[in-house]
């Protein structure tokens, strides 16, 4: 989770932490941590980032969580941690802002959360129930799998880089 969007959940995540419990994990670069970062106070486990370390903590981690501001520069984000999420199987709770409007299918794929409260309800939604968190984690696995899988979006990679014209129709991909 990026921290400075992580930083507006800080009442919805007290308020979850007060009620269930657990912890939260989050990989980031420790160095742009701002100075009045609230890990200490929401149970946060802070992780310097890295390919492995971030591949180790999707592997311990229950719920993804991917809060965005409703700003132009997040709605151009492209929802690269909740692909990471996905290949993950991980349960998401995300803001409908840009690409995650597209990608998560409340009650699908993940769940969608616009509010405070919408946030706390889906933390103890998620939190009370393995079989949802199952249900939903494999839901985004399988969107990943049919909308951006390799093996589909090669023709048309394909045909952005080098043109459809090029490859004729007997041409092989490779």
């Amino acid at each position: 989770v990026n921290v400075r969007y992580l930083q507006t959940l800080a009442g919805p995540l007290s308020e979850f932490l007060a009620t269930a419990g657990g912890r939260i994990l989050v990989v980031t670069r420790l160095a742009d941590l701002p100075r009045e970062f609230p890990g200490p106070a929401l149970n946060m486990t802070l992780v310097e980032w890295s390919r492995d370390a971030e591949a180790q903590a999707l592997r311990q981690a229950d719920i993804g969580l991917a809060p965005l501001e409703d700003s132009e520069f997040a709605r151009a984000r492209c929802g690269g941690k909740l692909l990471a999420y996905f290949e993950a199987a991980l349960p998401v709770i995300a803001s409908p802002v840009g690409a995650q409007a597209v990608m998560v299918r409340h009650g699908q794929n993940g769940l969608v959360a616009s509010s405070p409260q919408e946030w706390v309800a889906g933390l103890m939604e998620l939190s009370a129930s393995s079989s949802l968190r199952e249900r939903l984690g494999m839901g985004g696995r399988s969107y990943l799998e049919t909308h951006l899988s390799a093996q589909r979006m090669y023709p048309q990679w394909r045909d952005w880089v080098v043109g459809a014209a090029t490859l004729g129709p007997s041409s092989p991909a490779t």
